[in-house]
């Protein structure tokens, strides 16, 4: 994204400065950073699910191990 804004930042930026002001450049670029942050802002946060996952019911500290298939080299 930083390398996509140095990028297209003097292709944005340049022909509008060129044709009005440093000033209002800079306003532009307020402005779309303010939108930016506006949006952000209402943006909802997904529901968060209140469903609890079901504990296992099988203890896998407990289970035993198959050896049978190991080979010890």
């Amino acid at each position: 994204m930083i390398f996509g804004g140095q990028f297209a930042s003097p292709l944005v930026f340049g022909p509008l400065i060129d044709s009005t002001s440093v000033a209002t450049g800079a306003l532009v670029a307020a402005t779309g950073t303010a939108g930016i942050l506006a949006a952000l802002f209402r943006l909802r946060e997904p529901d968060q699910s209140t469903d609890r996952a079901e504990p296992e019911t099988e203890d896998r500290r407990q289970t035993p191990v198959d050896d049978s298939s190991r080979h010890d080299t």
